[in-house]
């Protein structure tokens, strides 16, 4: 699934493994710069918080899954992106002149739906159940 995030400066979408970051020039859609990032490396990098009963039974890790994104989302004022991927992790993006990833955590579930809250200090995730 593509997702696909658009603010006053940035163009953000967002494709299997990979987001695309393309800086806006103006209010037209032309863009001025761009960066890829594939969050695979972050997703294989990030340690596992592992329960009493992972560790007994020694639960296979999900590496080597297709990661895809879940869903993303831009604060109000333009400053952070956040994005959930398939392999349950939320990644948080500055999105000054130059993207910066500021977090990246564990959540017990893959989220659906991801905002920030209007001051844009807490992050809101959910899981949808159809």
């Amino acid at each position: 699934m593509a997702l696909l995030n658009v603010s006053d400066s940035w163009i953000i979408i967002s494709a299997t493994s990979k987001l695309f970051f393309l800086q806006r020039k103006g209010k037209d859609l032309e863009t001025t710069s761009h960066k890829i990032i594939d969050v695979t490396e972050v997703s294989t990098s990030l340690p596992f918080v592992r329960t009493t009963y992972e560790l007994e039974e020694n639960v296979r890790t999900n590496q080597g899954e297709k990661i895809e994104m879940c869903c993303s989302a831009i604060s109000r004022d333009g400053q952070l992106f956040a994005v959930a991927i398939s392999s349950k992790i939320c990644l948080i993006y500055s999105l000054s002149s130059s993207i910066e990833m500021k977090r990246a955590f564990r959540v017990p579930k893959a989220p659906s739906v991801i905002t920030f809250d209007p001051q844009g200090e807490h992050l809101k995730m959910k899981r949808k159940v159809l």
